[in-house]
C-alpha cells in the first residue's frame, strides 16, 4: 500500500498502558516489539518491511495485532505477571500514545474520536479525556 501524501511515521512507544474491566487486574502495560511504527493518519506498519498491518473491528473500534509482552498489574496485590504473546491494541490508543503522550499515556486516559467515527484514527481527530 502506498503512503498517503504528507503522512508522517513514528516508532510506537516502548510501553503503552490500558485499563482492564474484567475484575481480575487493574492495569495492563504493553511492551510492543520495537519493529512497529504508526502514522499520523492512523495506519500501523512493520518498520522493516514497510508492510501495513491488517485492521480488524473489535467492539466498533479498529485494532491491530502486534508482537510484544503483556504485564498484568493485579488489584489489591503487590505483584504482577508478564507474558509474551500477540497484543491486540486500539489504533486510536496507539496514535495517541505515539504522537501525544509517548510513554506517559496513563491507563485511565480515554481516547475520544472528535467526529464520533471510531474508525477515523487520524491524529487531528483524536482527543484525550482525563
Amino acid at each position: 500500500m502506498k503512503n498517503i501524501w504528507g503522512e508522517r511515521w513514528k516508532r510506537i512507544p516502548e510501553t503503552i498502558q490500558a485499563c482492564s474491566n474484567n475484575g481480575h487486574f487493574s492495569r495492563i502495560t504493553y511492551h510492543p516489539d520495537q519493529i512497529y511504527e504508526v502514522s499520523d493518519r492512523g495506519r500501523v506498519r512493520n518498520r522493516i518491511t514497510k508492510q501495513i498491518l491488517s485492521v480488524r473491528d473489535r467492539n466498533g473500534y479498529s485494532q491491530v495485532t502486534i508482537q510484544g509482552r503483556y504485564e498484568y498489574h493485579f488489584m489489591n496485590e503487590n505483584w504482577r505477571t508478564s507474558l509474551s504473546k500477540p497484543i491486540n491494541l486500539s489504533i486510536g490508543r496507539l496514535v495517541a500514545a505515539t504522537y501525544i503522550f509517548g510513554n506517559n499515556l496513563k491507563s485511565w486516559y480515554i481516547v475520544k474520536h472528535l467526529d464520533k467515527n471510531p474508525h477515523n484514527n487520524s491524529l487531528e481527530n483524536l482527543d484525550i479525556k482525563y
